[in-house]
């Protein structure tokens, strides 16, 4: 047996101690580093999501002063389903030219 000031530890089981301790060391590393990557990934997950919203509001005020504007230069008032589709047209024949 190995004396300390606290402990008695029979020979052969301190070396034991020390690997279980080890391996519990290494399972709390491997947890924190998973965790870190859950984490990372939700965060893309919601950056691309919040990113989608702002260029679907961006989009929608750009449609709502398209219309504004066409209506002024146009000097009469268009029904907004026309407007909107002429607006969504010009949209998706600019995203295609990019």
């Amino acid at each position: 047996m190995i004396h300390s000031k606290k402990f008695c530890i029979p020979v052969g089981l301190s070396c034991n101690v020390r690997e279980q301790g080890e391996a519990q060391r290494e399972d709390i590393v491997i947890a924190a580093r998973n965790e870190v990557s859950r984490l990372k990934e939700e965060a893309a997950l919601e950056i691309a999501s919040e990113k989608e919203k702002a260029v679907a509001a961006v989009r929608e005020e750009f449609v709502s002063l398209s219309i504004l504007a066409a209506s002024k230069v146009l000097g009469k008032e268009l029904s907004e389903e026309d407007n909107r589709a002429l607006i969504e047209e010009t949209i998706a024949k600019a995203g295609d030219a990019q």
